[in-house]
């Protein structure tokens, strides 16, 4: 879908080329005519005589155009989902018609290949707008900071967890509350490992993500897909090469809880948003494991962290979180393998996923890749319980 000014431009453009239809209604009907658009039966530059209830027809034509063209820009106006489709289907509706006038349609014939050419890169560059305009959202929704509890919940982290967190922190210079990451993966489409490029926004004060990614699904053909988390609520767009709508999913609970779990897991890549006291509590399993739990509002989720010896995590699980299956969600086991550990801006993190859902068959995985880049917003000042806390972490 097209937003922004360029929305404008071309409704505004369509439109004028809509009204621009109608003398071709006019002259073949008899109503008009004129030195330019004089009235004929041929077509093909006179090889194909019609007649004169074949123009009829013709003239039909370019009033339904027009008045396509003119409803198609006002569904652009009005941010319609298919507008974009529409506007490529109607502009090669009325090439054809052009094309078989010529030559009293030259003009109709470039302005039909410019908007061929035009909405495409109009509509990937809104759907750049509309990704940062999402992101803006995210980071202006309420945060829910840190709590004066958080000194007395780092003495009662289990063991496990304090030592993941010194590791992973303990060379950041300050609580990170936000992050720019870039990845490099493969999706799973249809049996087959789709490569995969994306940018994703994550917040740590509140929860928040926008994951914007490119999946190529063939030669220079690339489904455009935004999942996001933002203000309590998930949503996911994809569309291919962001004109065609392929899926649009929001609204429903289970896909909030669903956004919140990916949300929780990703916080791998982020740890300090993992610290006791910042909207998170843990709970000990084994000497390997611990629970840790999240609450957004009416929505909680929970994961089961594993990690190694030298207190780096391996793996995430959960026995619950949703997946659709043709429309509808039910609760699904869910695991996330990492690796490749490694420190971005003296954050400590696994450079390497894999997720997969587990089925009675086993594990399917579908998505695997890397964190090629991460940068981080550090809080350039904290209240003094933070800074205590801080310093409590680093120095156990």
């Amino acid at each position: 879908m097209l937003i922004g000014g360029g929305r404008w431009v071309l409704a505004a453009l369509l439109a004028g080329h809509g009204i621009a239809h109608v003398p071709g209604f006019a002259v073949a009907w008899r109503l008009l005519t004129t030195p330019e658009l004089p009235y004929h039966t041929t077509l093909w530059r006179g090889r194909i005589d019609i007649g004169d209830a074949g123009m009829r027809l013709v003239g039909l034509g370019w009033l339904l155009l027009a008045i396509a063209f003119v409803v198609t820009a006002a569904c652009l106006a009005l941010r319609w989902r298919w507008a974009s489709l529409t506007v490529i289907v109607v502009a090669f509706l009325s090439l054809a018609l052009c094309v078989v006038e010529w030559p009293f349609t030259r003009v109709g014939v470039v302005v039909n290949i410019a908007l061929l050419a035009l909405v495409p890169a109009v509509a990937r560059t809104s759907w750049g707008d509309a990704t940062t305009a999402l992101v803006a959202e995210m980071r202006r929704h309420p945060g829910s900071g840190s709590t004066g509890s958080a000194i007395g919940a780092m003495s009662r982290l289990p063991p496990v967890v304090a030592r993941y967190l010194r590791r992973s922190l303990a060379a950041a210079p300050r609580r990170a509350v936000g992050a720019v990451y870039a990845q490099e993966a493969e999706f799973m489409i249809n049996g087959q490992w789709r490569p995969l490029t994306a940018t994703q926004f994550v917040r740590a004060d509140g929860p928040g993500f926008v994951w914007d990614a490119r999946i190529t699904m063939a030669p220079f053909v690339s489904a455009f897909v935004r999942d996001s988390y933002v203000a309590g609520h998930g949503a996911m767009q994809a569309d291919l090469a962001a004109v065609v709508p392929m899926v649009a999913q929001h609204g429903r609970s289970e896909l909030d809880a669903g956004a919140l779990h990916r949300y929780l897991a990703e916080l791998v890549w982020m740890p300090s948003a993992l610290m006791p006291g910042l909207a998170v509590h843990w709970t000990g399993i084994d000497d390997h494991s611990a629970r840790v739990t999240l609450v957004d509002g009416t929505t909680t989720v929970s994961l089961d962290f594993r990690f190694d010896d030298e207190g780096d995590v391996v793996e995430i699980f959960t026995a619950e979180r949703f997946a659709e299956h043709d429309g509808t969600y039910r609760r699904q086991p869910w695991r996330v393998r990492c690796g490749g550990h490694r420190a971005f801006e003296g954050v400590r993190v696994p450079s390497r996923c894999e997720v997969a859902w587990m089925t009675p068959e086993g594990p399917a995985p579908y998505w695997r890749g890397s964190i090629v880049s991460a940068h981080y917003t550090f809080r350039s000042s904290e209240t003094a319980g933070v800074r205590a806390l801080w310093s409590s972490l680093v120095a156990r």
